[in-house]
């Protein structure tokens, strides 16, 4: 369901953030990498439980990867993060919109409630029109104009990838070539790097194009964006 749009509120805003300096601080790269190996290793686990079974739609997907994390009894996990929700409702940067909702998002355990680890999932399947480009549109862009993680230095693109594509194939030559185009809408500054050899993690930074209404600087600074493609099996349910 769409969020009702109304005029900007800058009040909602204010209340939400008082106290706070935007953009807060950012999570050192230690902690995200640790946060993506845990996810990492969790998909592998629903692979391995559910062969042949897993769904292919995104919804369904994150609701078991919600379940499976909140269950996560990893001490360096439970150390980090308090809890995994669902399409948890949050505001738009100017309070324009009140019920905007990233698929999943961590509340960690030293950062407010109310600014939480953003994570925007997709499934990649380039044969069912799951494209790069759909990533990009319908989950990328929304961290670029202030839907999510607004308040944040960096979020999670998550993929579930069930055409063999790979970071380095896909996405960085999308952005690359949009970056060159003279007029990116993905506002790329760094395409993406690769973060390790364990994972299909790579690293992409972002400028945005908004501004806090209540705030001077206004800017929010560039967006660090934590790109992680999971592999699935051929085989599953469609």
């Amino acid at each position: 369901m769409s969020s009702k749009r109304i005029h900007p509120r800058p009040d909602q805003i204010a209340e939400l953030t008082r106290g706070h300096v935007l953009p807060l601080e950012a999570i050192s790269a230690l902690y995200m990498q640790i946060i993506a190996e845990c996810l990492n290793q969790e998909w592998l686990a629903l692979l391995h439980t559910y062969s042949g079974q897993l769904p292919s739609d995104e919804v369904e997907i994150s609701s078991l990867m919600c379940s499976r994390l909140n269950n996560l009894d990893d001490p360096l996990w439970r150390t980090l993060v308090a809890s995994v929700v669902r399409d948890h409702a949050v505001p738009s940067y100017d309070g324009s919109h009140l019920k905007k909702s990233p698929d999943l998002s961590i509340h960690l355990t030293r950062r407010h409630a109310s600014f939480r680890l953003e994570l925007e999932c997709k499934v990649i399947d380039h044969p069912k029109r799951k494209t790069i480009d759909l990533y990009a549109k319908q989950g990328l862009a929304r961290f670029l104009k202030g839907e999510y993680a607004w308040a944040t230095r960096e979020a999670f693109m998550l993929a579930y990838v069930w055409d063999g594509s790979v970071i380095a194939d896909r996405l960085t030559p999308f952005l690359k070539r949009h970056q060159q185009s003279g007029s990116d809408p993905y506002h790329t500054d760094q395409p993406p790097t690769a973060v390790n050899d364990r994972t299909n993690l790579a690293l992409s930074t972002h400028a945005r194009n908004f501004a806090y209404p209540q705030q001077d600087p206004s800017s929010p600074g560039p967006i660090a964006i934590w790109h992680l493609w999971l592999a699935g099996k051929a085989a599953r349910a469609s």
